[in-house]
Parts: C-alpha cells; structure tokens; sequence
C-alpha cells in the first residue's frame, strides 16, 4: 500500500529538470547523478520495484542476491539519499512523451498510467513508501502527466523471437520471461527444462533455473562461442565478465547440464502443452545439417535471440536512429548520450543492447550531462573522461559479445508455410510469402498492410524483428532499418487495456467527470480527454457504414463506356434496403478521375435522388485546385448532399500551409467537409497534428483515415478532440471499430452490405463473439482495399454475387488471370459461408 500520509510540496509539483523514463540500471543511475548534481528528477517506471528487469527481485527481498549487488546497493542508496530531489514513480507506464509549446515552453510532457499496485518494501535502510520516493503514487488507477525541461530515455529491452513449428505452445517461454518469473516470484517455468537460442544469457538462465531445482536437460547454443576468440583486446580488457561466464559455465557443470554449440531447438511438440522439442545441428548459416534432428523430452522451453531495444519513446520524440551490429534499430547518441533532438538523453540498451555495466555508465554520463545543461554549466571533465572511457571499454565488449552470437539468415528455413509467425493476428509464414509474392508487397509496411502482421495487441513487439527478416528473405535482400522502423513505431508506445488508458489519459488533477457518458447504443466520438471513449445518441451524416460506389458502366453505341445512370440508381437504393447508412460517390472506387464534368454532377444528383430519407450522400470533391474544388463542394450542396469528402492537393507534394489554404477555400461552400487522407497515394500525409489544426479552425468534421496505422486514431483524439476519425481502409475495419471509429467509408459492401452492416455493428457494440467470424471471412477480399487493383476486384466480386459490376474505365485494365482467380476464390467462399 502506498502511504496515506500528506504529500510534501515537492510530490505535488509535476514539473522536473529531467524525467527518467526506466529505473533499470540505466535508469537508476542517471537519477541519482543527476540528483546528486542537484538537478530536480522524475524517475518513472512501470514496474512495483526500482532494478528493472536486470535487477529484478521478489517482494520483501532487498536485492542482495542480484548480479551486480553492490553496485545496486549504493544505487538504492543514492534514491532514498535524495529523496527530496527524486520524484519517485513505480507502477506508471509512459504511452506518450511530447514536447511542450504553450505553460512549459521548450520542454516535454510525459504521460502516464499506472498499472500497478506498488506494496512497501525496504530499500537499503529505508522503507520507500515513507518518504517522498513512493508518495508520488496515486490512487484508483490514474495516470500522471508529467513535466520536465529534459527527458532522459533508459526504457531497456526485451527477447527478441524467432518463430519456429509449435513455439505457441504453453510451455514455452522466452529465456526473459523464465528468468523473470523466478527471480521475480520465486517460480521456475517448469521442472524438465530445455534452453535454445544464441548469446550468454543462456547460459545465466540455465545456471538460475539449475539452482532454483529445476532438470536442465540441455542448453542448446546455435552458434558457436570460440568466435570470441577473435577479439581479444576486447576480452583482455573486460576479466569480470569473462570470469562471470566461466563461474557459469562450472554451475553448469556441477549440475550436469550438457551443453550443446551449433545446435538449436528447431520445432515443439505437444498437444495441450510442450512435451517434447527436436534438436538439430546448424552449420555456419544456421541451415539445419540433414539427418541431425532428434528428439528430446521436456516439459518447458525457454527460448532466446538476443534482445530488442525499446525504442518507441525515441521514435515519437523524432530521434534518428541505426541499425546495430546485432541487427537491431537502436537510437543515437553522442558522447553526451544526447539524441539528435535537443534535450533529449538516451541511456542503456536503447542505445544498443550492452549489458548493465554499460548501461549503469551511460545512465551516470546523461544524468551528468542533463543535469548541468539545465543548471547552464558544464561537468568536470575529469568525471566525463574517466566515464567515457569506461563506456568505450564496455561497448567494445558488448560489439564483441554481438559478433561472436550473431543471428544468422539460415533460420527462416526452419519454418514452414502453416507456422504461425504473429502470434496476436494468427499470420503465418505462408500469408507472408503469399503478400510479398502474389500481392507485390516489397518490404515490411505493406506486408503489414496485406497480411496484418503487427496489427495485433503486442503491436509487432513479438513479430516484428522476424517479420522483418521473412519479408528480407522473400524479395532477396538483408533487412534494412526501414523495415525495423515499421515495425518499431508505436503513437502509444506501450499495450495498455482501454480502459486503463482512458483512466489515465490526463492529469490527476483533472479527473474524467462520469457524467459526460450517454446512454448506450449510439457511435463513439473522442472526448475531450483526448481519446476514443464515450457513446452518443447522436449520428452525423458521416456516421455509419458509408459506402464507396463503384460506378456501373455500359458500352455505348460509339464503343465507350457510358455511366448506366438508372443502374447506378437502383445500386443506391439496394445498399440503402441492405442496412448501409449512406454512399459517397465520385471517389476513386467511382472513377471520379476519368468521368467529364457533367458526368461527375449527374452522378452527385441521381445519388440524392434515389437516396431515402435519413441515407447519406456525401460526394468527393477531390480537384488539382481549390477553387475547382470548392466548385464541386458548391454543386454538392445545391443537390442536396449532406457532407463532402476532400483530399488534400495532389498535383505536387503539398506543405502544410498549402493543404490548410486548400481546406480553407472549399470550406467556404458551407457543407461539412471530411478530410481524406490517403498518403500512399497522394504523397501528402494529413499527420495527426496537421488534422489538429484543421479541426480548431473549424475546416473538417471528421478524417477518412486510409493509412492503415490503427494507432492514430488515439493520437488524433489526443490532439483534436471532436474529430471523428472514419475507417477509411476495409482491412482494419474491426480494429478501428473497437477503437471507438464511428464510421467505415468502405468498399466491399458494393457486394457484401448486410454482412459488412453487421460485422461493423457487432465491431462497434463490442461484440466480438459476432464481429470476429465476418471479419474472418471477409478479409481476404477486404485486403483487396489496399491494393491498386482494388476496384476491378469489387467489381469483379459484385458480377460473381449477382449484382452488376462490370468494366472499368482506361487506364484501368482488367484483373489479371492469376488475380481474378484469387478474388473468385475469395468472393466464393464468402458466399459459401452465407455472407451474400
């Protein structure tokens, strides 16, 4: 329990030279240099106790047990020491760090939730719930907002995952994750335990669960550790750690572990959980050596590759970042540990993952450097030479230790097409290949957006890094840091429950007023908390599933396609009887770019004509130029059309002041306007910041969001509260549902109304149990959506369900035999299935 008593002036004070995000090694240590150099500090961590993962420990226990004990001792000491200067956070996750511009000019504001229960403890002599270190804990679940003139990022690392045949097994465990639950409950994973993957820390997991009781019944090296040998200056100049690693390797021994180099775990068996693993040999590319495979019993599995930085902070602040010689997308930092944005510091593995020796003297050089640039002075060069020195020592070893365990490219053979690669999406390794070698995707984010790999809760955490390499592998290339950035972005950076983000989405001096919810049963809006929550009664016109229509066309007498106006008419009232709330014509599902002028009108008003009352029509009113645009947006309105849907200009890379000049002038038609934000396409991205300023001067409602990143539709809320953020792409229709979207301006329902009308439904009501079974079986017609053949494949569908769907205008040219077969196969199974 936290302490009940009043808080000093200083727990009330949300405002600090530095914010450490992380209390690991790195973490720790840069608060109390910085503290101690006088500087005022928020250490924030998600965890109930200070060590982060290195120093994990259980309840009631001090942590003299751990590696490192002495160090973490005098840094325990130095948190309690300083306890009137550090702002002690445990149990608060940061989702989001953003710079400050308007009561706290030049610096950043973190934001927080807490997500755990912080229990009392002794640290060092002290109790930490007594004194300001623990006091900064709020009740009832709330976040804090944090403000500081510096950030320094130490948010760590975590395993890094290569899938193989049955790794979703229960039973198996990263080497992490088995080590965190023993030290961190006192549990082992299991009592027959294999450990597979590369590196040392295998060996420090094996020796831990061997002396927790547990039967090692292997650990299997898949590389070969005599290449150390190759860098022995680095070795020479770090004995500690080889003397770790040698003590180690004798714990092992006393236990009769064998140990196995060149060798890897490389499939699970089991029915309910792992019963068994088989070994194989690898050669030098980790290709396995036909006939070496073999069997071995167990009953748990812990596996590992190394670790991944946790760069999300540093991705949302802007910092640049690399590729690390281990292969991992790791951010900059000069010798000051400063990123490439100004005050903000970097300390630990998001530099690159080096151990904590390395990252406790990266942690005391940025809390030294942030200190002294807040206070204007600078550091005694004595103390920065003596700590650079010791970090260049360490990171030589560290790149040695990276050399000598690489992960090579050989382990994608291990795989086959049925293995499920993400975990969240079920994705396998056959949808990937499928998406890179039949649907044209060329690296990471488009296979993202065909085949959903890192849409799932862990948002690419787990998959990323081996969705990566698989999609290298396919188009005959190495992964490019690109492909790692994809994968590594995250708006909100770490995988909270809604409803504890929306617990704490503010201050909390600013709580959420119950009474602002209405009754159940209407669409989602964001609120001013800056997030998607509450329900409302109340349906825009550009609320519910709005459908893009596909235009009928016929041959004419003159061998042209015609518009089949009466067709298109009837096509507006079927959709309207099949539960759809309204159609936005003249979009590029339309044809908009090949219709002439008065085509484009007539479509507009047959649209109005044939709709029922209460059904929607809002028409695109995309243009070159503003005043044509605003033109369309007029005849819009005088056919009787509720709302418009605007894409920024594209006739050349528009700047922002463009795109909110453009806005601004065909706002002045009157009529709602709905940006459509279609970066692939248009090259201009409506970020969410521009969106923001779009929305305060009243220019948009809403955003048809067509980026396919589920995440902005928080970010969005954050910024502009009241803007609707509509579906824009059919393959993330039930991620934004749930989300809180309270519209999909979809494709398909051209051929599927009454089954998308009720997976959107059942999406936005939160029933699943309904929701997810369409979504199912619709989506591979619905990925179709992101693909530039997109509208012969609706078309195509429609013909194959009845309906009229017909050929397209140039430079449109039909599907291609292999592309036709796949939507027939498609559009087929959905109508087995009874969707039609």
């Amino acid at each position: 329990m936290t302490t009940s008593r009043a808080e000093p002036a200083a727990a009330r004070r949300d405002r600090y030279d530095l914010a450490v995000l992380g209390a690991g090694p790195a973490g720790l240590a840069a608060a109390v240099t910085a503290a101690t150099a006088g500087a005022r500090v928020a250490l924030i961590d998600a965890g109930p106790r200070p060590g982060g993962q290195y120093w994990r420990h259980r309840q009631g226990d001090s942590g003299a047990s751990q590696h490192g004990r002495p160090e973490f001792r005098r840094l325990l000491h130095g948190l309690s020491e300083h306890a009137d200067r550090i702002a002690y956070l445990p149990g608060h996750s940061v989702w989001h760090v953003e710079r400050t511009a308007d009561e706290f000019p030049g610096g950043f504001r973190t934001h927080t939730v807490a997500t755990q229960t912080v229990v009392t403890q002794k640290v060092a002599t002290q109790t930490v719930a007594t004194h300001p270190v623990a006091a900064r804990t709020p009740r009832g679940g709330a976040g804090r907002v944090v403000d500081s003139r510096t950030v320094l990022v130490a948010t760590g690392a975590y395993d890094r995952q290569l899938p193989f045949p049955g790794w979703t097994l229960p039973g198996v465990f990263t080497a992490g994750g088995a080590q965190a639950l023993l030290k961190g409950q006192g549990v082992r994973a299991g009592r027959r335990i294999a450990v597979a993957g590369t590196g040392p820390f295998l060996l420090t997991v094996a020796a831990g669960l061997a002396e927790a009781g547990a039967d090692i019944v292997g650990v299997f090296e898949a590389g070969r550790p005599t290449a150390f040998v190759r860098h022995p200056l680095a070795v020479a100049r770090n004995p500690g750690r080889l003397a770790e690693g040698a003590g180690l390797l004798r714990t092992l021994l006393c236990h009769r572990v064998p140990y196995r180099t060149r060798t890897t775990v490389v499939a699970a068996h089991g029915e309910d959980e792992v019963s068994a693993v088989t070994v194989a040999a690898l050669d030098a590319r980790w290709r396995i050596v036909p006939g070496s495979e073999r069997r071995v019993d167990c009953d748990t599995l812990a596996v590992g590759y190394g670790f991944t930085p946790q760069i999300e902070i540093p991705l949302q602040l802007g910092c640049d970042t690399r590729r690390d010689i281990d292969g991992s997308l790791v951010a900059t930092a000069d010798g000051r540990q400063l990123s490439t944005v100004p005050g903000v510091y970097l300390a630990g593995e998001v530099c690159g993952v080096g151990g904590a020796e390395l990252s406790v003297t990266e942690g005391r050089l940025a809390g030294l450097h942030a200190a002294y640039a807040t206070a204007g002075a600078t550091p005694d060069p004595a103390a920065v030479l003596r700590l650079s020195h010791r970090r260049a020592t360490l990171r030589s070893f560290a790149t040695a230790l990276h050399k000598a365990y690489p992960v090579r490219p050989g382990w994608t053979g291990w795989i086959d097409d049925d293995t499920v690669v993400c975990r969240c999406e079920d994705v396998t390794a056959g949808a990937i290949t499928e998406a890179v070698e039949e649907l044209g995707a060329t690296d990471s984010r488009a296979v993202k957006l065909f085949a959903r790999p890192g849409m799932g809760l862990c948002q690419g955490r787990v998959c990323g890094y081996a969705t990566s390499c698989l999609v290298a592998a396919r188009t005959g290339r190495a992964p490019a840091e690109d492909d790692l950035r994809s994968t590594a972005s995250r708006p909100i950076a770490q995988p909270l429950p809604l409803g504890a983000l929306a617990a704490g989405a503010e201050p909390a001096a600013r709580p959420h007023q119950p009474d602002q919810q209405s009754p159940p049963g209407g669409q989602m809006n964001a609120s001013a908390t800056g997030r998607p929550h509450e329900r409302t009664t109340r349906r825009e016109p550009w609320h519910g599933v709005l459908v893009a229509t596909a235009l009928p066309l016929r041959e004419g007498s003159a061998g042209r396609l015609g518009v089949d106006y009466d067709g298109y008419a009837e096509h507006v009232r079927w959709l309207a009887g099949n539960g759809c709330d309204g159609v936005t014509p003249n979009g590029s599902l339309g044809e908009y770019q090949t219709l002439a002028p008065e085509e484009r009108a007539r479509v507009v008003t047959t649209a109005v004509e044939a709709a029922p009352e209460g059904f929607t029509v809002m028409p695109g009113v995309a243009a070159y130029g503003a005043d044509e645009a605003r033109r369309w947006a007029e005849q819009a309105a005088e056919a009787g059309a509720a709302a418009v849907m605007l894409l920024p200009p594209n006739s050349y890379r528009a700047d922002p002041r463009a795109v909110v000049a453009h806005y601004r002038e065909v706002a002045r038609a009157g009529l709602p306007v709905v940006a459509y934000n279609n970066p692939v396409d248009t090259k201009v991205d409506l970020v969410p910041e521009l969106l923001a300023e779009l929305h305060a001067e009243g220019l948009i409602v809403a955003v048809k969001e067509f980026s396919g990143d589920v995440r902005r539709i928080y970010r969005i809320a954050e910024l502009a509260p009241g803007l609707d953020v509509l579906c824009g792409a059919d393959d993330v229709a039930l991620e934004l549902a749930v989300a809180g979207s309270p519209g999909w301006v979809a494709g398909y329902p051209n051929a599927f109304p009454r089954a998308s009308v009720a997976l959107w439904r059942a999406a936005s009501a939160g029933d699943l149990e309904t929701a997810l079974p369409l979504y199912r079986a619709l989506h591979p017609l619905l990925r179709w959506d992101s693909r530039t053949e997109f509208v012969q494949a609706i078309k195509a569908s429609m013909d194959l369900v009845g309906r009229y769907g017909g050929p397209c205008r140039q430079p449109r040219v039909p599907l291609t035999p292999e592309h036709e077969e796949i939507v027939r196969r498609a559009t087929e199974k959905a109508l087995a299935e009874g969707l039609g």
